[in-house]
């Protein structure tokens, strides 16, 4: 979202024409097995936004390393989903 306010804000002409899709609702389920939605909307993305509010960029740095991880150990169980 971001970068869409900042194209467009540059008035970038394509800019509009940009589809973001959040996936973090059809990971959830993947790793979970459930199909049941998130009520919260609280997630990975939020952490991240919610630390560079705040100035604390090393630790948001992190967050790159840490979906990694989180890949090669769910793997498995992502694939299964798909």
């Amino acid at each position: 979202k971001a970068l869409f306010a900042c194209l467009k804000e540059q008035d970038i002409p394509w800019a509009a024409r940009i589809e973001f899709v959040d996936v973090g609702y059809l990971i959830d389920s993947l790793i979970k097995g459930s199909s049941t939605v998130r009520t919260s909307g609280f997630d990975g993305d939020e952490l991240y936004n919610c630390l560079m509010r705040r100035g604390h960029y090393r630790l948001a740095s992190l967050m790159g390393l840490m979906a990694q991880l989180g890949t090669q150990l769910m793997h498995k169980r992502i694939m299964k989903g798909l």
